[in-house]
């Protein structure tokens, strides 16, 4: 069974060029929590959900939310894919959604935020087979001009944020190593125990591969130590 792992991280990032003065906070990219997320930190996705067509989808779970106290400004988000070993990467923002699949620099579409609105900008990567997706995001606001259709002229730099999906088999794990401490020992035997006293569910346990969890798996346990293996 695979299993993966969503880990973020706050990293120093390499940023787009722009002073520290310069910087617009008006608009932040948030977490799944809500939680700000620094200009130049590096978010770490290695979880994603295979969507049964061949392709797995990797969420970054940010958000732009609006803390500037109006309305009147708009924004839109600047990204640039440094590497894409396979697949695609999505972001949909404000409402229309982006698909590329090859390195470059591109932007999405500006659009306005009521005070304190959080909006998911839907980033993900649609990855193929294992590797790396690595995109940097970068919010700008805009002024819009009257007149159809309206007209978007800058107005300033928000943060800057980098998405990094790594998507790559497990390793595999120790075996007899039932409680994950990394060793096979007599706590892996009281472990087995404890389930086939006390129920439970935990493949590792299942030495012999027979779909049960017996007294044959103490046993498979007991000869992995006496043999030093």
């Amino acid at each position: 069974m695979k299993k993966f792992y969503i880990l973020l991280t706050v990293l120093a990032a390499a940023c787009m060029p722009m002073l520290a003065e310069d910087l617009d906070e008006r608009f932040v990219f948030v977490d799944a929590n809500g939680n700000e997320i620094a200009d130049g930190s590096t978010v770490t996705v290695t979880t994603g959900t295979d969507n049964g067509e061949g392709v797995h989808v990797m969420f970054s779970g940010v958000s732009v939310k609006n803390v500037s106290g109006g309305t009147s400004t708009y924004v839109k988000v600047n990204y640039t894919i440094n590497q894409i070993d396979n697949g695609a990467f999505q972001i949909c923002f404000p409402v229309t959604c982006n698909t590329r699949s090859a390195v470059g620099s591109y932007e999405t579409s500006a659009g306005s935020l009521s005070d304190g609105e959080v909006r998911d900008i839907q980033s993900e990567w649609l990855a193929e087979a294992y590797g790396t997706c690595n995109v940097t995001l970068q919010l700008e606001t805009q002024k819009k001009s009257g007149g159809f259709p309206p007209k978007y002229t800058h107005d300033g730099y928000g943060a800057t944020i980098t998405l990094n999906f790594v998507y790559g088999e497990e390793e595999p794990g120790v075996h007899g190593d039932v409680n994950g401490d990394g060793e096979v020992t007599v706590g892996d035997v009281n472990a087995i125990i404890d389930l086939i006293l006390n129920g439970g569910d935990n493949p590792a346990a299942d030495l012999n591969g027979d779909g049960e969890i017996t007294v044959s798996d103490v046993n498979a346990v007991i000869d992995l130590i006496l043999n030093g293996q």
